[in-house]
């Protein structure tokens, strides 16, 4: 297949809640069907991008700036095009005779509504493209059709198949009405043999859950998982922030909390604190599930993760690591799902705030927060978020990073999409920065992450912050790493 010559076109709506599948809004909300469509589209590009095939994203209802952020990193290249005025039929012949006129031999265009439609299925319509047979066409399984394509034809012929032809877009003849229109225009049709579904109404999510591990409850009222690692924790800390994380949400009926302890000598005490300090009040009936783990918060995390996939009793379609030292933000569960479900987003955190305002502080948030929002790299410390199927597709923690693990699964989420701050900050202890000193913490951090940037394991690095090891130390072993690199980076120059 001659790849320069052959093309993929799209056709989708930027998804803006309540302008995109709006027969689902009676099911899912105006914000569960406008993510529906972005699940739905991204899912096509990125099988697009496997089958290798040149792809051209016709959109409306989106800015282009918007749309080139959204779909960047689903696929390495693909041209922006505006869908042409005018009905569907209008659309499909505009986007046929352009390709055809930049010199395209085949085009295939599909719907983003379809789910299950794979590399396989776009690979296959090509296949059955040929001088004698000139169409292609794959149903759906309500009368519709799924994809349509072309070898390259002149404009006179795309009229009549799609504009002149009396097909009633959107109803359930529309395939028999194509057939009919090719065989009036002498054109010989194709069609692939497997009907696939486009998701329309609410009766067809169980066809999107199907496809995607996504279910209506995650559309429409996604139950959250709060994952929190302790370790020899505060039993009166615990049990302020506890109550102040269900007064907060503002769904708290879908909350559900994970503690993934690390071998705290006082843990006993501590549950037994929290079952006590929550007895009589409004969270009482808090969901709460108790895991064991090696210290190191990257298995301790991922321990929770495990429980969270477990399902039942735990539910959490989105899973949020919260500090245990961490107050949060009035309506942060539904901030959380508003910005996971903006157009291009992986992941995301709040902004960062400490409990004893100083100069000092400020200054630290204001990097923090600078760096979040610049780099897409928060840290643990800023309650970091994402869709359960979407931390399970990257790889969920790393049990072998007992530090350095918000670093690491960042990176991994920015590999899928933006990692973005909600507008509405998170409140942390500042105990530690006050005890050991602002300079001598943030030089330190500093250090360690440049350690780790050199090839330091996380293992090693974690030794100096809980065996007592002073960070200074970690000075001679960058210096020692450093020259080590760039050492064998010469030697590779100079080869």
């Amino acid at each position: 297949m001659a790849m320069a010559d052959h093309r993929v076109a799209l056709f989708t709506r930027y998804p803006k809640p309540g302008c995109c599948k709006t027969r689902l809004i009676p099911a899912v909300g105006a914000g569960g069907a406008a993510f529906c469509q972005t699940v739905m589209t991204e899912r096509i590009v990125r099988e697009a991008a496997a089958a290798g095939i040149p792809t051209e994203v016709w959109e409306t209802g989106g800015d282009p700036d918007d749309i080139a952020q959204w779909l960047r990193h689903c696929h390495p290249a693909f041209s922006l095009k505006r869908q042409v005025a005018g009905g569907l039929g209008h659309k499909i012949a505009g986007a046929f005779d352009s390709a055809f006129a930049e010199g395209c031999d085949k085009l295939v265009i599909v719907g983003a509504d379809i789910p299950s439609l794979t590399k396989a299925h776009i690979s296959a319509a090509f296949d059955q493209l040929s001088e004698t047979t000139p169409m292609v066409v794959q149903a759906a399984l309500d009368g519709g059709y799924v994809l349509v394509g072309l070898r390259k034809v002149p404009p006179a012929v795309t009229k009549k198949l799609f504009v002149d032809a009396a097909i009633g877009w959107g109803g359930e003849d529309v395939l028999r009405q194509q057939l009919g229109a090719a065989d009036a225009a002498g054109v010989r049709c194709a069609q692939i043999n497997e009907a696939l579904h486009d998701i329309d109404v609410e009766e067809d999510l169980a066809y999107f859950e199907a496809a995607t591990g996504i279910s209506k409850r995650v559309l429409s009222a996604p139950a959250l998982a709060i994952v929190t690692p302790i370790l020899n924790e505060s039993p009166e800390v615990l049990v302020t922030n506890v109550r102040q994380w269900y007064a907060a949400a503002a769904h708290p009926a879908r909350l559900h909390l994970v503690f993934a302890d690390g071998g705290s000598r006082n843990i006993s005490v501590v549950r037994a604190a929290l079952t006590d300090g929550l007895r009589g009040t409004a969270a009482a009936g808090l969901p709460i599930t108790w895991v064991e783990a090696p210290a190191g918060r990257g298995g301790q995390v991922q321990a929770g993760l495990d429980a969270v996939n477990a399902g039942a009793p735990v539910l959490g379609d989105v899973v949020m690591i919260v500090h245990a030292d961490t107050l949060l933000p009035q309506g942060y569960d539904e901030a959380a799902v508003d910005v996971l479900r903006t157009p291009g987003v992986a992941g995301g955190a709040f902004r960062l705030a400490f409990d004893a305002p100083s100069w000092k502080t400020h200054l630290v948030e204001w990097g923090a927060n600078h760096r979040a929002e610049r780099l897409g790299q928060p840290y643990g410390d800023q309650a970091i978020f994402v869709f359960r199927h979407v931390l399970n597709a990257v790889g969920g923690m790393r049990r072998d990073y007992p530090l350095l693990e918000d670093v690491d699964l960042t990176a991994r989420l920015r590999a899928r999409g933006r990692v973005a701050l909600a507008a509405t900050a998170v409140v942390t202890s500042s105990r530690r920065y006050y005890k050991h000193g602002f300079l001598k913490i943030l030089v330190s951090n500093q250090l360690v992450l440049l350690a780790y940037s050199l090839g330091v394991s996380p293992a090693a690095l974690h030794r100096y912050y809980y065996a007592g090891a002073p960070l200074w130390w970690l000075a001679p072993v960058v210096l020692g790493v450093g020259v080590s690199y760039l050492t064998r980076r010469l030697l590779e120059l100079s080869s």
